[in-house]
């Protein structure tokens, strides 16, 4: 087909004319100059630059920013890895930057822990690298005891998060307990599970899909609404469910098969029956006013 053909060629020529070595790709080339590598190292891998990706996973893993660049309280590190189970290790915590071309690094709304760990995660299932995943490991338990120490502060495996998780835009805040950001704690706990796997590491393995596990069960027992049949927005600090949430909210828990099916149902319905037009646009709040007649691919 001539448009799926041209489209393709679009995508391609995309990611060669972003592509900064060694640091990832930037968002797009006409307006954000900042380096969002996460999504677009699927797309490499897929035709054929696993070495790009694997580039740019590495380069991530050796700029870590302690947690006085992030402004972040110093906390010691064993409150987070008792908790994880995790107390043979020592290091100071770490999150992961965002590059600016001149390689500056910052970090932006909540950070880009979870979408590096997304990286690491199609990467190491994608081309089974054996050697990278255990080269990864280190990092990878810094940045999944930072993520924690910074954004579940009750102990509970339920996250907050500030601004764009997963793929939220960009005024969109969990400021406590929430569906999405816990999601994306899931994934950091399954992806830690999976290397463990590969690596015949079986009792590893175990440990992390458990967290996966228990943070699915919290999900249940304090955010999902049975009576509407979805998960909530998130619940804040004094116990209140906000039930109204954006539509990843109801996506997260089908895309990432976090709910049970007939769950995964009843979310979608929501989804269809209370924010999708007429038309199939989906309502959205709390977006940049400018966004609905925008050309630049927000969402």
């Amino acid at each position: 087909d001539e448009n799926m053909n041209n489209a393709f060629r679009s995508a391609i020529y995309n990611l060669e004319y972003t592509w900064i070595k060694p640091l990832g790709w930037l968002e797009c080339l006409h307006h954000w100059f900042a380096l969002w590598y996460m999504q677009v190292g699927a797309g490499a891998e897929w035709i054929g630059q696993t070495d790009r990706s694997k580039l740019s996973i590495m380069e991530h893993a050796n700029n870590l920013l302690s947690v006085n660049d992030n402004g972040q309280q110093q906390v010691s590190p064993d409150t987070v890895l008792e908790e994880l189970g995790k107390t043979n290790l020592l290091f100071d915590h770490s999150a992961v930057p965002q590059f600016m071309p001149n390689k500056m690094t910052r970090r932006d709304w909540g950070g880009s822990n979870p979408y590096w760990v997304w990286q690491i995660r199609h990467y190491v299932n994608f081309s089974g690298d054996k050697v990278f995943a255990r080269m990864i490991l280190p990092y990878l338990d810094k940045v999944i005891a930072q993520t924690i120490e910074e954004y579940d502060k009750d102990g509970d495996l339920l996250f907050s998060w500030g601004l764009q998780i997963g793929n939220q835009e960009d005024f969109i805040a969990n400021p406590n307990d929430g569906t999405v950001p816990s999601i994306e704690l899931i994934n950091m706990f399954r992806t830690r599970s999976e290397i463990s796997s590969l690596l015949g590491e079986k009792q590893d393995a175990r440990f992390w899909k458990g967290r996966a596990d228990q943070t699915i069960q919290a999900m249940y027992d304090k955010l999902w609404l049975p009576g509407l049949g979805r998960f909530a927005f998130f619940s804040d600090p004094i116990g209140n469910i906000r039930p109204d949430g954006q539509y990843q909210t109801y996506l997260y828990p089908i895309i990432w098969d976090i709910a049970e099916p007939l769950d995964q149902y009843t979310g979608l319905r929501h989804l269809l029956d209370r924010l999708t037009g007429e038309d199939g646009s989906v309502f959205g709040s709390n977006n940049f006013s400018w966004h609905p007649p925008g050309t630049r691919g927000m969402q």
